[in-house]
C-alpha cells in the first residue's frame, strides 16, 4: 500500500489584507498555481483531496483571498472553489487516509449550475487552522462583496444612482425599483452580488432609465414631487 508522508516544514508568516496572520509552510519542493489579478496566497500546504471520502488523490491544498484551490506539484490545478460558493467547513473524525489516520476537512459548497449543493474532502495538517482560515477569508470576500462602491447623485427633478459593477455581464444584472429605495442583485458564475439603495426622496418607478458601459451601472429616477 503506498503511504504518503504528512511532514512539517519551515514556516514564516506574511501579511494579507482582511484575515489575521497566518504561518505559511516553505520548501515543499512544488511549483504554486498561478493566482489572479489581486489574488494572495494565505496558507499553503501538503494534503490528500476527494470528492467521495473513499478515494485519495495526494497533492497540494492552497487557500487564497478569493479560492480554495487543490494542485499537482506541477502547479497545475484539478480542483478550486471560489470562496463566496462556500457554504460551510466541518471536521469529521479521523479516517486512515493512504495508511494514516488523519481528520478530515469537509467543504460543502454550491454549484454555479441551479444552486445545487456538493461536498470535497480535504486531509491536511492542522486541519482545526484550515477550518478557521477559510471561514475568515470568507467572510472577507461578504464583506468586500457588499462594499461596492455606489453613489446617489442628487439633481433638481431627477436621481442617478452609480454603481460599480466591473466585471459582472450586463444581461446578469438585474434593478428593482421602489419609491423609496433601489435594489441591485447579480448572479455570476463568480458568485452573487446583492445591494440596497436608500434614496433621499420619493421617486417614480417607472421612469428608470438604466445604462450599463465600462462596468459603470446608471440608474436615473424622476422624483415624485408632492401634490
Amino acid at each position: 500500500m503506498a503511504t504518503i508522508q504528512f511532514c512539517p516544514h519551515p514556516h514564516r508568516q506574511i501579511k494579507v489584507s482582511g484575515p489575521k496572520l497566518l504561518d505559511v509552510g516553505e520548501g515543499m519542493g512544488t511549483r504554486e498555481p498561478p493566482l489572479k489579478e489581486g489574488e494572495r496566497t494565505i496558507l499553503r500546504g501538503q494534503s490528500c483531496l476527494s470528492t467521495t471520502c473513499t478515494t485519495w488523490r495526494p497533492g497540494f491544498s492552497y487557500l487564497t483571498n478569493k479560492r480554495l484551490i487543490y494542485s499537482q506539484p506541477s502547479g497545475r490545478v484539478i480542483f478550486e472553489i471560489p470562496l463566496e460558493r462556500v457554504m460551510d467547513v466541518k471536521l469529521m473524525k479521523g479516517r486512515f487516509i493512504l495508511g494514516l489516520k488523519r481528520k478530515i476537512l469537509q467543504t460543502l459548497y454550491r454549484s454555479p449550475m441551479r444552486g445545487k449543493v456538493f461536498q470535497a474532502f480535504l486531509a491536511v495538517n492542522n486541519p482545526e487552522r484550515w477550518k478557521r482560515a477559510i471561514e475568515e477569508a470568507r467572510e472577507h470576500v461578504e464583506r468586500e462583496k457588499h462594499a461596492t462602491l455606489v453613489d446617489v447623485i442628487d439633481r433638481k427633478d431627477y436621481l442617478i444612482v452609480v454603481a460599480e459593477m466591473f466585471g459582472v455581464p450586463k444581461k446578469d444584472i438585474k434593478v428593482d425599483t421602489a419609491p423609496n429605495a433601489l435594489t441591485i442583485n447579480a448572479n455570476t458564475a463568480n458568485g452573487e452580488y446583492h445591494k440596497e439603495v436608500k434614496l433621499p426622496t420619493p421617486v417614480k418607478t417607472e421612469t428608470a432609465e438604466i445604462t450599463y458601459k465600462k462596468g459603470l451601472l446608471e440608474v436615473k429616477l424622476e422624483k415624485a414631487w408632492e401634490t
